[in-house]
């Protein structure tokens, strides 16, 4: 059994930056780059990480003297200190994934995870995540596009009840693979809940949690 440190919770700006460099990793030849920054303000779109906290996540309030000089006058006027908040450490990000709602239907649009740190269930807790997330918000499918060649996508997804429905001719503009659509049965249907009941229960027991991490939403995400 392996215990994983990782936990789940919405995009935020100050994840941008690492949330690019797996994109990069992930999908060297897409272009354009997906802009994480617009689809952060998109009223459809979910993006969630995975992350691991930094170590030392307290931010921390200390007191400065104020030294002589321009300032002295103002110094007087606030008491000769001042408070400063320390920024406190970012989190390390290890995967992404994103998906917009559309009616009743989870469009999951990017999965990826740091190419050293797959085979932790990282992708996993990803996918649980954001279908929970899509059935909250009253979804009730799940779809996915998926390139023909990327068999090892493939077979995760089937995992998780996602069936082959049809394909789009020349999808990827890098090489004009197509790309295989996939699509879960409703999410309310006996089958389907069976099923994702016991991926998750798996997965807990895989990897020493003793649940799923719920998804942490800031206010600013609840919308």
């Amino acid at each position: 059994m392996n215990n994983t440190p990782y936990k789940i919770r919405f995009m935020r700006k100050d994840d941008l930056q690492q949330v690019a460099e797996i994109d990069k990793e992930a999908f060297p030849t897409q272009w354009p780059p997906t802009n994480y920054r617009s689809e952060l303000m998109n009223n459809l779109a979910r993006y969630l990480v995975a992350y691991r906290e930094a170590e030392n996540t307290a931010a921390v309030q200390r007191l400065e003297t104020w030294k002589p000089g321009y300032f002295s006058r103002i110094k007087k006027f606030f008491g000769g200190r001042y408070s400063v908040l320390e920024q406190r450490p970012a989190d390390f990000v290890a995967g992404f994934v994103g998906g917009w709602i559309m009616a009743d239907e989870l469009h999951i649009t990017e999965i990826a995870t740091r190419a050293t740190y797959r085979g932790q269930g990282i992708g996993h807790l990803m996918l649980i995540s954001i279908i929970e997330i899509g059935y909250e918000l009253q979804a009730r499918v799940a779809t996915l596009e998926v390139r023909r060649a990327n068999i090892s996508a493939q077979k995760v997804y089937e995992e998780f009840g996602f069936e082959k429905v049809g394909f789009r001719k020349a999808y990827y503009s890098d090489n004009k693979e197509d790309a295989i659509i996939m699509t879960t049965a409703n999410f309310t249907t006996l089958e389907f809940q069976s099923r994702f009941t016991r991926l998750k229960a798996e997965f807990i027991a895989k990897w020493g949690v003793s649940s799923v991490p719920a998804v942490e939403r800031p206010e600013a995400a609840r919308r």
